[in-house]
């Protein structure tokens, strides 16, 4: 049995929308009055949603072979592998993993197996793994360090030397963690007033 079907409708129904003002023939299942099952054209595949560069929503990341001097602000977490020169300014955490010359003020810093000519001021925690130095003044609530640091350090909350840490500088923190065999060369105060 055949019966007439408004297109639009059909598409108004199965969809929200339709504009189409031609009828169609629709072939009728006689028991049921329901359409008859159609050939089904096989469904296109879905195309895949290109995947996230980076884990976090907003990264800044300079490559291990790009080279940039002048000054980085961002709101940002910044991962540095390539060569920069100036200074980092990010309400984020900074991860260096090539050497940096300049200041950075962040959230966090990370150093992996660099060296940072500059002075380091930080919100939170900062680590220097055993194959990173700083030359520069470091303030930070906390430091975890098996690097090397040649200057002062002014912590806030708990400072922690692993075995291979080397300090060259006056050390002023709140607490401090000393493994066997870190090597300090300057002076401690540990439990300073705060100012």
């Amino acid at each position: 049995m055949k019966k007439t079907v408004d297109k639009k409708q059909i598409m108004f129904d199965m969809f929200g929308v339709g504009e189409v003002q031609e009828n169609i023939d629709v072939e009728m299942d006689e028991q049921k009055d329901t359409p008859a099952a159609a050939p089904v054209a096989a469904p296109t595949p879905a195309v895949p949603a290109a995947p996230e560069k980076f884990s976090g929503p907003n990264m800044s990341y300079l490559s291990h072979d790009a080279v940039l001097e002048g000054n980085l602000r961002t709101d940002s977490d910044v991962e540095i592998s390539g060569r920069f020169k100036g200074n980092i300014d990010s309400k984020g955490s900074v991860t260096l993993r090539s050497n940096v010359q300049g200041n950075i003020s962040a959230k966090g810093l990370h150093l992996s197996g660099c060296t940072l000519i500059g002075d380091v001021t930080a919100l939170g925690m900062v680590i220097i793994n055993h194959d990173s130095t700083i030359c520069g003044n470091v303030t930070a609530k906390d430091i975890s360090c098996a690097g090397k640091i040649t200057g002062d350090l002014i912590v806030s909350g708990n400072t922690s030397l692993e075995e291979t840490a080397w300090i060259e500088g006056v050390v002023t923190t709140s607490t401090m963690t000393v493994s066997k065999g870190a090597v300090i060369q300057g002076g401690i105060q540990i439990g300073a007033s705060k100012k």
